[in-house]
């Protein structure tokens, strides 16, 4: 209900049917004002509901993919959008309809050198990501390197919290190799790769300075059967 204060002549506050009034600051001063509402249509159709199935299981991903050590390097790819937002759009951007995961678009996070000749091979047990690469020296690149990587499952429906995580520490470029224990045997995975310089952590934190990354190196393998 309604209510008018000052009389007739004063100022409305309330409702009255499907009008809502109240005031707003104007350059005259307080004005008194009015909307109508309405109830917005959701009809929850089957391609809305598919729709809000995939957004959720990416959110749920993007979540989970929090970068502790590189954060400030992921916080300045997409224009300066914090770090979820900006993983969030890469993961949609490479999803189908569903939320199938395929390559994401090339990022990169700083000049460090990239890992070379990366691939994910078997021999780790079942159930196993072995993710290996060559080692090397020169051209910037040093063994004492850090590797951060992310992983997922590809596919939505194998993609559950215990199947998506993020490493960032005790990995490092002369290890050639990281292995990911405790995955759905003969599943595919997503994994996103990069190298930041061990020089490059802010002192007195355990976290790396924005602009220091490698670019990050997409791969997608199956798991041990």
């Amino acid at each position: 209900m309604a209510k008018l204060f000052g009389g007739i002549t004063g100022r409305p506050s309330g409702k009255i049917g499907n009008i809502i009034y109240g005031a707003a600051r104007t350059r005259r001063g307080k004005t008194a004002t009015a909307r109508a509402t309405f109830s917005p249509s959701n009809p929850n159709t089957p391609p809305q509901q598919a729709q809000r199935n995939r957004m959720r299981s990416l959110s749920q991903t993007a979540k989970r993919w929090n970068p502790t050590r590189g954060r400030a390097q992921w916080n300045v790819i997409e224009g300066n959008l914090p770090v979820y937002q900006s993983i969030l759009r890469l993961l949609f951007q490479a999803s189908d309809a569903e939320g199938n995961l395929t390559i994401p678009r090339p990022v990169s996070l700083g000049p460090t050198p990239e890992l070379r000749n990366l691939q994910i091979l078997s021999g780790g047990g079942s159930g196993a990501l072995l993710i290996s690469w060559n080692a090397h020296q020169g051209e910037g690149a040093l063994f004492t390197d850090q590797v951060q990587i992310f992983y997922t499952a590809g596919a939505k429906i194998d993609r559950t919290e215990a199947q998506t995580g993020y490493i960032g520490t005790e990995v490092i470029r002369g290890d050639d190799e990281a292995i990911i224990y405790g995955l759905a045997p003969n599943t595919e995975y997503l994994a996103g790769i990069w190298v930041s310089p061990t020089a490059a952590i802010v002192p007195g934190t355990d976290v790396f300075a924005a602009g220091t990354g490698s670019e990050v190196q997409w791969i997608i393998g199956k798991t041990d059967a």
